[in-house]
């Protein structure tokens, strides 16, 4: 077994919720930033039409909530590509996760090879050392018989 352990939990993210939500910040951001198609030709007439202190306010407060449309718009761009970066960054991890899980697979796996080449290793050794021990016994009872059948 290596000696450290991978992380055996995958990555938990929505990716196809936080689509969902970048894709809706988007269409909003296009929706009010399409605002002036839509809002142009009206604001022009009550242009033409108003006069003095409305007009003055008419085109502060149409000035205010345009800066605060162009806020709004950069935010959910923003907000987008964070929710976009959030992922990749989910997929960066949950890819490094898996590597990580594949590496530490395949040294346990070469450990276990080494292991098992060195019990088969101990083993033969044993088995060689049984051998010439038993070679020894029959030898030493050879020369016993030897000893004992001779007259001599």
């Amino acid at each position: 077994m290596p000696s450290w352990q991978p992380n055996w939990e995958d990555v938990r993210f929505d990716y196809a919720g936080a689509e969902e939500a970048a894709q809706a910040c988007d269409e909003c951001a296009q929706f009010i930033s399409g605002r002036h198609a839509v809002l142009g030709p009206p604001l022009a007439e009550a242009r033409v039409e108003w006069r003095g202190v409305h007009r003055q306010r008419f085109d502060d407060e149409t000035a205010a909530l345009d800066r605060d449309a162009d806020l709004l718009t950069d935010e959910l761009r923003m907000t987008a590509a964070r929710i976009r970066a959030e992922a990749e960054e989910a997929r960066i991890e949950q890819h490094r996760r898996e590597l990580e899980r594949e590496r530490w697979v395949e040294e346990s796996a070469r450990e276990a090879a080494v292991e098992r080449a060195r019990q088969e290793a101990e083993a033969a050794e044993a088995a060689r050392i049984d051998g010439a021990r038993a070679a020894a016994v029959r030898a030493s009872a050879v020369r016993s018989s030897v000893i004992v059948l001779s007259p001599w």
